[in-house]
C-alpha cells in the first residue's frame, strides 16, 4: 500500500514523499485505512515544524488531527468495523495504521472536517480535570484562535459566562459571527474589576498571561493553554509575581497531554472522554463549525502553510483534503 506524507526537510519547506505500507503485518489490534481529512495546527505545527523555533532538527514529519475510513482491522479490534470513520491524532499521510484503542469513532451524523475540530476543543478541556471553578462563573479565554474559539464553545455549552479577548480583528469577528456576545480586543478590567472566575489564556502571550492573573477574582485560577513559544514583551517577572501574590492566584499549566488518551480503572479523566463529549457536542448541534474552516488538497501543503504563517488564511483553521 503506497502511503505520501507531509516530510518537513527544513524551516518553511515541505515536501511530499512516499512509502509502501505492508498490510500484511498488520497487528492484531490494528485497524488501518486511507485518510479522508486532516487539520494544520496555526500553533503547534507553525511553530515546532514549519519554523522549528526550537531547533528540534530536520527532517520530521507532523501531525495534530486526522480522520480516516477504516479499512483493515486486527483480529482482536473490538466496536469498530470496516467502514467506520474514526477520529484520532495522527500525522499528514494519505494512509493510516494505528492501534484501535487509538481512535475514537465518528457519529454517522458528523463530517469528518467536523470531527477534526474535536482535537482543538480537547486542548482547553483539560483544565475541566483541573478547576475548582464552577459552572455559573466568568470564564475568560484570551487568544481565539481555533483552541480559544472551542474553549468558548465547550465553557459556554457547560454553563460558564463566557467572554473572549483577542488583539485580531478578523478572529474577533469570527468569534461574533459565531454568536458570542461579549468579544472584547483587550481584557475588560473596567467592566469585570477582578471578578473572573476562570481565565484560559491561549494565546502563549506574557502580556495576556499577566492581564489574566490581574482580572481574575482572588483564589480565581489561570489555566496556561497556550504554548509559550517566544518571548513577545519586556515583561518583567516581578510584574507577575506581584499579581499572583496579591490577587491569591491560582495559576497552572493547561496543557492536555498530562491527560491519559484512555481512562483506567483509579484514572477517569481522559483525552477519550473530552472528545466524545466534543464530538457529542458537534452532533447535537450545539457547536457549529461550519463556516470555520478552508479545504486545501493535501499535495498543497506547502502554500496551505505558508497562508497560514503570512496570515493570508482568514479562515481560523485549514483542512486538508486526501480525495
Amino acid at each position: 500500500m503506497n502511503n505520501e506524507y507531509l516530510n518537513f526537510i527544513k524551516p518553511k519547506t515541505i515536501e511530499i514523499e512516499s512509502e509502501q505500507v505492508n498490510i500484511e503485518s498488520l497487528g492484531n489490534e490494528d485497524i488501518a485505512g486511507h485518510t479522508v481529512c486532516s487539520m494544520i495546527s496555526a500553533g503547534t505545527e507553525i511553530n515546532a515544524c514549519y519554523l522549528d523555533v526550537f531547533n528540534w532538527g530536520f527532517p520530521k514529519r507532523s501531525g495534530y488531527t486526522v480522520v480516516f475510513k477504516v479499512e483493515h482491522i486486527g483480529k482482536d479490534v473490538k466496536d469498530i468495523k470496516v467502514g467506520d470513520y474514526v477520529f484520532c491524532m495522527a500525522c499528514h499521510q494519505s494512509f493510516q495504521v494505528t492501534n484501535y484503542h487509538n481512535v475514537v469513532k465518528v457519529p454517522e451524523k458528523i463530517l469528518p472536517q467536523h470531527a477534526l475540530f474535536a482535537r482543538l476543543a480537547g486542548v482547553s478541556m483539560a483544565t475541566l480535570s483541573r478547576t475548582q471553578v464552577t459552572p455559573g462563573e466568568k470564564v475568560l479565554v484570551t487568544g481565539l484562535g481555533t483552541v480559544g474559539l472551542m474553549a468558548m464553545h465547550i465553557f459556554s455549552n457547560l454553563g460558564y459566562q463566557v467572554i473572549g479577548v483577542d488583539p485580531d480583528i478578523n478572529r474577533r469577528e469570527v468569534a461574533l459571527n459565531s454568536g458570542f456576545v461579549e468579544i472584547y480586543e483587550r481584557a475588560p478590567f473596567e467592566k469585570y474589576p477582578k471578578a473572573i472566575g476562570l481565565a484560559l489564556e491561549c494565546s502563549g502571550n506574557e502580556q495576556a498571561v499577566l492581564d489574566c492573573c490581574n482580572i481574575v477574582r482572588p483564589h480565581g485560577e489561570v489555566s496556561l493553554v497556550g504554548v509559550p513559544w517566544k518571548s513577545y514583551t519586556e515583561l518583567k517577572s516581578y510584574d507577575l509575581l506581584h499579581s499572583i501574590f496579591y490577587n491569591y492566584v491560582k495559576i497552572y499549566s493547561g496543557w492536555e497531554m498530562d491527560l491519559p488518551f484512555n481512562p483506567g480503572q483509579f484514572t477517569h479523566e481522559s483525552m477519550r472522554k473530552n472528545f466524545e463529549l466534543a464530538l457529542r457536542l458537534l452532533e447535537e448541534g450545539k457547536i457549529d463549525v461550519s463556516d470555520l474552516y478552508a479545504e486545501r488538497h493535501f499535495t498543497e501543503a506547502q502554500s496551505a502553510y505558508d497562508d497560514i504563517y503570512e496570515k493570508r488564511e482568514k479562515k481560523i483553521a485549514t483542512i486538508l483534503t486526501y480525495n
